[in-house]
């Protein structure tokens, strides 16, 4: 769309997407119906009237809060959980650096690749394909040996690919790299989220998975800002170098310390 409308197009196209399927969800899912909706302020009222429990909430904000930190404290208790949370945020430090940050400037810098916006949509749609066709098998592959048994080969897979893709001299050689890059990514897939379901009981996974979404947060947020301030003070290259050290070291640990409890 850039390539063919200009950028302004692009991001109008895009939100019109986003508005599109808000939309449709508003309208095709039943429980964001405005009927579903009145129904259940229906039952509410009805049952604060009957029963004497009303839909106002007993406890303020900070009081929620609170529990809340008490729960995310009792699972931080667990180091298994702590790593899997700390995978998690490295791994989404180094795909907002590496891929969301450095690739696109990569790919389009004229004295590497010289990629049109168009092209370099390209790339990125046969990454998402390769993730489409690996899903299945990658969690065919998760639930028979195990999530948490995914999780080291695939990051340092992913480190692999990172590494190289500064050596690629032209587009067949960063095409098979990101091909790599690809594969790595969809073998970790889901595994760190359910290697931490599978840690907590059900009562706590919710918790869990809010965890696991902040410490995704963060690493979404510090990796484009680390790794974008290395690369303008050390070059892309460095930067993407620096990420992977970082990626492998991290998987390479969770690895040796999984070894290690193993054979206690």
């Amino acid at each position: 769309l850039a390539g063919w409308g200009g950028v302004t197009f692009a991001f109008c196209s895009a939100a019109g997407i986003f508005a599109a399927n808000a939309l449709c969800t508003r309208v095709l899912i039943a429980e964001t119906q405005p009927s579903r909706a009145r129904v259940d302020c229906t039952q509410e009222v009805k049952g604060g009237r009957n029963g004497g429990n009303n839909s106002a909430p007993s406890d303020g904000e900070g009081s929620v809060l609170l529990r809340t930190m008490r729960a995310w404290r009792s699972l931080l208790a667990s180091s298994q959980l702590r790593w899997v949370l700390t995978l998690n945020g490295v791994y989404w430090f180094s795909l907002s650096g590496a891929q969301m940050t450095l690739l696109p400037l990569m790919l389009s810098d004229a004295a590497r690749f010289g990629l049109t916006p168009g092209q370099i949509g390209g790339i990125f749609a046969a990454q998402s394909a390769v993730a489409v066709l690996g899903a299945a098998p990658s969690a065919v592959l998760a639930d028979r040996i195990g999530p948490g048994r995914v999780i080291g080969p695939a990051m340092c897979t992913t480190a692999a690919a990172i590494s190289m893709f500064p050596y690629a001299k032209d587009l067949p050689q960063a095409c098979a790299v990101l091909f790599v890059w690809s594969v790595g990514s969809t073998l970790l897939g889901s595994a760190p989220t359910a290697h931490a379901t599978n840690l907590v009981g059900s009562d706590e996974r919710a918790q869990a998975l809010a965890l696991m979404r902040t410490a995704g947060d963060v690493g979404l947020l510090s990796g484009a800002t680390v790794v974008g301030a290395t690369a303008s003070s050390f070059g892309s290259e460095t930067a993407m170098q620096a990420t992977s050290a970082f990626l492998l070291a991290s998987a390479s640990t969770f690895v040796l310390n999984g070894m290690v409890r193993s054979y206690k």
